[in-house]
């Protein structure tokens, strides 16, 4: 009889083993399987990323292209503002020194007209035995 119960609970224990293992087995084709969808997502996103990654290394040198055509640009228009600066200098200059002369030149034409006036007056009343009227007295 022992052997009999021997025999009957080894049975039972590899009922339950077996059964365990079938549960497990489960267990471990649905860990699996979800392994599998993980996986599938993963490889998913780092294609995504990679994509997005040339992407923006795309737009990286094309940000960087225009950054030297901006800079280009930024250098011709302060050699630009220069060369403006120094004309406007010079042309500043120059009208300074038209001023100055022009106006030395107007003191000296009116100085010389009015020499010339006195002189042509003098010669006026001599032809002429000019003598300025004098105002009568009341």
């Amino acid at each position: 009889m022992e052997a009999n119960t021997d025999r009957g609970s080894s049975r039972i224990i590899e009922n339950e083993v077996s059964s365990h293992n079938s549960t497990c087995s489960v267990v471990i084709e649905g860990i699996k399987l979800e392994m599998v969808i993980l996986e599938t997502r993963l490889l998913n996103t780092i294609k995504e990323n990679k994509s997005d990654i040339c992407s923006l290394k795309f737009k990286v040198k094309d940000l960087e292209g225009v950054i030297r055509h901006q800079d280009d640009a930024i250098i011709k228009l302060s050699e630009d503002n220069l060369i403006l600066k120094s004309k406007l200098s010079s042309f500043e200059n120059l009208t300074y020194k038209v001023i100055c002369h022009d106006h030395d030149h107007d003191h000296d034409h009116v100085n010389n007209e009015r020499a010339n006036e006195s002189a042509s007056t003098t010669q006026v009343n001599d032809q002429f035995h000019w003598i300025p009227r004098q105002r009568p007295t009341d």
